[in-house]
């Protein structure tokens, strides 16, 4: 897994240069008829259409299986939340549809929410780090881990954090389904793209997060939430039960409760 990782990143740099690089006019690539700068940063690097859509037809079919693993991670997970007595997975389907017809009154008010998936993303993170972290610092028991970096955990996670809380605050990211202008594209996560925004410029995302949090607080405070972990055996309390098949053999079944 280290090693995957660390071959990305490694590509993903290099990549990130020669962008830098050879990405020229931002504006006119920001503002490109296919809507999509890297379109046009592809096509000025090339000058070929036909060079160009071979690299973009070779970026679908990675998206394709980036798009199947995160479907197949996020069913697994779906899974285990329904397991362990979640929320009505229907009622979440609600919400998406509820707030995907927020474009169809103000495409500002669209783009502000979506874009806080990277706020909302960098925040969890920050959040699940942060208290691994203190467990790990107070000498609270932790579940027992099949991966482990031994005493470099620690300090990988200290920076994690660190570079977390930089992206949370200045990098802001988008999803795919969110047109960029030149305003949007060039503000910052919690900062409007210049100083005095008017209502339309401005970047909400700090009033909305805020407010999410706050309601997350108010609810978790008033709410009885059981964590899934507290319904699970530790790995010594498993009970071991054998079962005799067909062919006499004996096997060890464990027993969770979840």
């Amino acid at each position: 897994m280290v090693a995957a990782a660390g071959i990305n990143f490694s590509i993903g740099f290099v990549l990130l240069v020669l962008i830098l690089f050879r990405v020229g006019d931002v504006q006119a690539a920001i503002g490109a008829p296919t809507g999509q700068p890297y379109i046009a940063i592809l096509l000025d690097a090339t000058g070929s259409v036909d060079g160009t859509s071979i690299l973009i037809a070779y970026i679908i079919v990675a998206l394709i299986f980036c798009s199947t693993n995160v479907v197949t991670t996020s069913s697994r997970q779906l899974f285990s939340f329904e397991v362990c007595r979640s929320p009505d997975g229907f009622r979440g389907c609600q919400t998406g549809i509820l707030l995907s017809l927020i474009l169809i009154g103000s495409s500002t008010a669209f783009n502000n929410i979506a874009s806080l998936f990277g706020v909302a993303l960098m925040g969890s993170y920050i959040v699940s780090i942060s208290t691994l972290v203190y467990q790990r610092l107070k000498g609270g028991n932790l579940p027992r881990t099949r991966f482990s970096l031994g005493r470099v955990g620690i300090y990988v996670n200290l920076v994690s954090i660190a570079f977390d809380a930089f992206v949370f605050v200045v990098v802001r990211t988008f999803p795919w389904f969110v047109t960029l202008d030149a305003d949007l594209c060039c503000s910052k996560t919690f900062f409007p793209p210049a100083p005095d925004p008017d209502p339309a410029s401005m970047n909400w995302a700090c009033l909305i997060f805020g407010a999410a949090v706050i309601f997350a607080l108010g609810f978790y405070r008033l709410s009885s939430y059981t964590a899934p972990v507290e319904s699970v055996r530790p790995e010594e309390d498993l009970v071991q039960v054998n079962v005799e098949n067909e062919g006499s053999e004996k096997g060890i079944a464990r027993v969770h409760d979840c």
